[in-house]
């Protein structure tokens, strides 16, 4: 199986990562690009604790899955990109607070020049309150290193590479 899995080529490989990692996402994605009232006209918020640890689960499964599978393909933590360091966490912090920032100034400025996107914007919620602090922390730990996986890591380094 292991010789298998080492002889397909790079872009059945890519194909794999991608549906699996990325893939269970899409119906949900095209649901709210096609029908956005079924998001925005709910009785409750879709957004819940119990969801985030639903996403969260299901990150950590397709994890051990697609790991293993990338280590057999060849692919290492240095070659996915992944070097933390003080230096590294701390560019990170400060893109992070920029882009918030911007993304705030961006947002303030379309809702003053069009006051619908703000009515809309105001009358749209997505997030159920009372979050515990075990999921805020576990979902801020698992999901961005899983993004980062296979998003920073594995698909723009396959691109780089080919």
């Amino acid at each position: 199986m292991k010789q298998f899995i080492r002889r397909l080529s790079w872009k059945v490989e890519l194909a794999i990562v991608l549906t699996l990692a990325f893939g269970w996402t899409l119906p949900s994605t095209l649901r709210a690009l096609l029908a956005p009232a079924t998001i925005t006209h709910r009785a409750a918020p879709p957004i819940s604790d119990v969801g985030v640890w639903a996403v969260v689960l299901q990150e950590l499964i397709l994890l051990s899955l697609l790991l293993p599978f990338l280590r057999t393909r060849g692919w290492t933590l240095a070659r996915l990109g992944i070097r933390p360091s003080w230096k590294g966490c701390l560019q990170g912090f400060l893109l992070a607070v920029t882009s918030y920032a911007l993304y705030f100034l961006l947002a303030e400025l379309v809702m003053s020049v069009w006051p619908a996107v703000a009515s809309a914007l105001g009358h749209t919620n997505l997030v159920r309150g009372g979050f515990s602090w075990s999921t805020v922390l576990v979902a801020s730990t698992v999901n961005p290193f899983y993004e980062e996986v296979f998003v920073c890591g594995y698909l723009i380094s396959v691109l780089t590479e080919q």
